[in-house]
């Protein structure tokens, strides 16, 4: 009997410690946070954790798949979110695919004031809001650096012919003419790459038309108008003009960024993503002992005002409607968006941060980096961090139709192939007709 007491105890014993260890309560142990992104895992709070799928987050156990960028991607987002199964969190381009899942999301807002309070969005840049907000609520997180477009320039070419940098369209115009008679390439863009120009012409768009750009692409608005006619007009002008390198179309972005640090061009399309650029090999010898600095595009539109830099988040991180425990998916969400994992994505890569309370550590990036220029560093840093409040708050993310449809139609206004008016008309003829809207 005493031997059937005591193993009966033992039993019991055994029980209630299997019990405690799964949770005490009978309760299942925590699920894994479940992620998926097309991006290197290292884009993820910058960790260089390649080769694996598994780490740990504030205590929670975290899952990558990480998949092949482009279709592959957006397929495995579809056919996951019509089985009600998306994983927790998910990176998302900003624009049309953001909204095309809403119904899929769910809203960061209550855990963000919970954790941060009621002024919780002062965090981010001004620049981030209208790309996050949909239908007035938040389904997600600016993540990672801004990607914004602005023209740099070599002031050292300026001051040899003393040129003032252009603030208007004329005033680019009269620089043009003496720097192509110098033999110095006005602006250099890498049209083989297809999205600069597309951005270089967004921001010919953003002037000549305001958002108009970005309601046309959300079926808001037509494309065939005054705005479009005139962008693509001053596009061919700056083609016949030799404003733009020569044979842009076939002038790779690497090709455009080397003319613009060499000093065979005194202008370049560029962005945010500058200031990773000086820490660079081979970029810094380039730019070593040259003065590169960044600007706004020139007043195109002649109302006397340059325009405003455009531009938003590179990534959204989003929040799944059906993550299993939404405490620890938001626990995740935020180290990778504002937390540990931002600093050290931000520090990593010397990029814009969409957290606008961060502060970069410029001893740190002396030591990391050695880059090129510090001076000249610091001072596009902090142009960039002044203009964060002045960007119209839009991403380059176009729908991928409408982008082929800017490639196609830029590069036949270029050649003369069609008008400027004719290449509205047909562009937005080829949009309805390729969004069903016909």
């Amino acid at each position: 009997m005493k031997k059937l007491m005591k193993a009966l105890i033992l039993v019991l014993f055994v029980t209630c410690t299997v019990s405690a260890i799964a949770g005490g309560s009978g309760e299942e142990p925590s699920k894994p946070v479940t992620v998926m992104t097309w991006k290197p895992i290292e884009s993820f709070g910058g960790l260089s954790v390649a080769g694996t799928n598994t780490m740990t987050v504030e205590g929670v156990e975290v899952e990558w798949n990480t998949v092949k960028s482009g279709p592959d991607y957006w397929m495995s987002v579809r056919s996951s979110a019509s089985a009600d199964s998306l994983p927790d969190i998910v990176h998302f381009t900003p624009g049309t695919r953001y909204k095309q899942f809403y119904d899929n999301l769910q809203s960061v807002e209550p855990f963000m004031e919970e954790a941060y309070g009621t002024t919780w969005k002062q965090l981010f840049t001004d620049s981030t809001f209208k790309e996050m907000e949909l239908w007035g609520e938040w389904r997600g997180l600016p993540t990672g650096s801004c990607g914004n477009s602005v023209m740099l320039y070599n002031q050292d070419i300026f001051d040899q012919f003393n040129l003032k940098v252009p603030e208007t369209y004329d005033e680019l115009k009269d620089v043009s003419k003496v720097l192509n008679d110098n033999g110095i390439i006005p602006i250099a863009v890498g049209g083989k790459t297809k999205w600069p120009a597309v951005y270089l012409f967004t921001s010919v768009c953003v002037d000549t038309g305001g958002e108009s750009i970005f309601k046309a692409d959300a079926m808001e608005t037509t494309w065939d108008a005054p705005w479009l006619v005139e962008a693509f007009r001053i596009w061919r002008e700056m083609v016949t003009e030799k404003i733009l390198v020569p044979g842009y179309t076939q002038v790779d972005l690497v090709e455009a960024d080397t003319m613009g640090f060499t000093g065979k061009a005194a202008m370049s399309f560029c962005g945010t993503w500058a200031t990773f650029h000086f820490t660079l090999d081979p970029y810094k010898g380039m730019i070593s002992g040259r003065k590169i600095l960044a600007t706004r595009w020139p007043d195109f539109n002649g109302d006397g005002k340059q325009p405003p830099t455009w531009g938003g988040p590179d990534l959204i991180t989003v929040f799944s409607k059906d993550a299993p425990s939404p405490e620890n998916a938001f626990k995740v969400l935020r180290w990778a968006a504002i937390e540990d994992g931002a600093e050290t994505f931000f520090e990593s890569l010397l990029t814009m941060p969409s957290v606008q309370t961060y502060e970069l550590d410029w001893e740190k990036v002396i030591k990391k980096f050695e880059p090129a220029n510090i001076e000249d560093l610091k001072n596009i840093y902090s142009y960039f961090q002044d203009e964060m409040s002045c960007m119209v708050g839009r991403r380059g993310e176009l729908n991928q139709f409408t982008r082929q449809l800017l490639i196609e139609f830029t590069e036949k206004v270029a050649i003369g192939d069609v008008t400027p008016e004719e290449a509205a008309k047909q562009l937005n003829a080829q949009f309805r007709e390729l969004n069903g809207l016909d």
